[in-house]
């Protein structure tokens, strides 16, 4: 939850343990929520039902999964530079 809070931070000076107990918009309830979705949508016996399902909970997911795509972005960039500086490039 470190991370996340960190990834939603608008302050760029604050440390992850100045960050603990912020809140973020992303929870670990909401977390252990999409973590069980699989799960229950095999409870669901209307395709259509299943379907609706599907769109809400990709319609709350996608700003997560942007923030982290972003931040892996990052974090490989980083590497990749630290690669180049090592080899002297």
């Amino acid at each position: 939850m470190d991370v996340v809070r960190l990834r939603y931070s608008t302050d760029w000076r604050k440390t992850m343990p100045d960050l603990r107990g912020s809140k973020a918009p992303v929870t670990l309830a909401r977390i252990r929520r999409w973590d069980r979705w699989p799960s229950q949508i095999l409870e669901i016996d209307d395709p259509v039902e299943v379907f609706r399902s599907l769109a809400e909970f990709e319609a709350e997911f996608e700003p997560f999964e942007h923030k982290v795509t972003e931040l892996a972005v990052a974090i490989d960039g980083q590497i990749q530079h630290q690669i180049d500086v090592a080899r002297g490039k």
